[in-house]
């Protein structure tokens, strides 16, 4: 019934909260990564890529380079934090 009802919305509640705290520490971390490269051009590709979520030629167009070059940026970038 009812309370049923409830029950079952407060634990959706619950998870749903969980999730996004989860999904904001994550968050943090992927900036934080991201940041500690100190290039403006490699961290701007993956802020596209992982924080604004476009895929490499949506970034290329937004940066005017070629998917050549993207791809090399994310390469570089992404080997760069590794040790982190």
């Amino acid at each position: 019934g009812v309370e049923e009802a409830l029950m079952m919305l407060a634990e959706s509640d619950e998870k749903y909260d969980n999730a996004l705290h989860d999904y904001s520490m994550l968050r943090r971390e992927i900036e934080t990564a991201i940041e500690s490269l100190h290039d403006d051009e490699l961290e701007t590709v993956l802020i596209y890529r992982y924080l604004d979520y476009k895929d490499m030629e949506q970034i290329a167009e937004c940066m005017n380079y070629s998917l050549s070059t993207v791809k090399r940026r994310h390469k570089k970038a992404i080997e760069k934090i590794e040790p982190f």
